[in-house]
């Protein structure tokens, strides 16, 4: 199966960049009156006091989303030419 790491990463930047937009409007909705729809965020903003935990929680998720496609991407490229090749 071959694995355009290219695509890969652009993947990655459109749902970093996602997240980003995310963060922006969440603190927007939040300071209008707004309440986190999500209960895990809800329950870590209601102990740490602040919102900036979402900003702390994304990070987490995305850094563990990059390791893993790095991780997952290194010797997976294999192309049909190679696959000819060695049969």
């Amino acid at each position: 199966m071959y694995i355009n790491k290219y695509i890969v990463f652009l993947l990655y930047v459109i749902i970093c960049l996602y997240n980003y937009v995310d963060i922006v409007q969440t603190k927007m909705l939040l300071d209008v009156g707004a309440f986190e729809a999500n209960p895990l965020l809800q329950y870590l903003i209601n102990v740490t006091g602040t919102w900036k935990i979402i900003i702390y929680y994304k990070a987490f998720w995305l850094t563990g989303l990059g390791v893993f496609l790095l991780i997952y991407g290194k010797g997976k490229e294999v192309n049909s030419y190679d696959r000819q090749k060695t049969t």
